[in-house]
């Protein structure tokens, strides 16, 4: 559940940092599409890119770290990177 007050909030930039800009998560992506296999561990063995995830999204509108990253393996077999 989304803090009430970070709920009413969302659409302000005050509590952005100050050269941080409020984006849609649809426009700043390259791709929304499908999870890398967790069972391929090469896929986030070592990983690089961040991979945002719905618990990375559930306690705030903003997203200033993940919980996994992926590899550039899974990114060149998962989304022909």
């Amino acid at each position: 559940m989304i803090n009430k007050d970070i709920k009413n909030n969302h659409k302000s930039n005050n509590h952005l940092p100050p050269n941080w800009k409020m984006k849609k998560f649809k426009d700043i992506v390259n791709n929304i599409s499908q999870t890398p296999a967790r069972k391929k561990s090469e896929f986030w063995k070592n990983g690089i890119y961040h991979w945002v995830s719905i618990t990375d999204m559930r306690d705030s509108p903003i997203i200033k770290s993940t919980k996994g990253k992926i590899s550039q393996i899974a990114l060149n077999n998962v989304f022909n990177g």
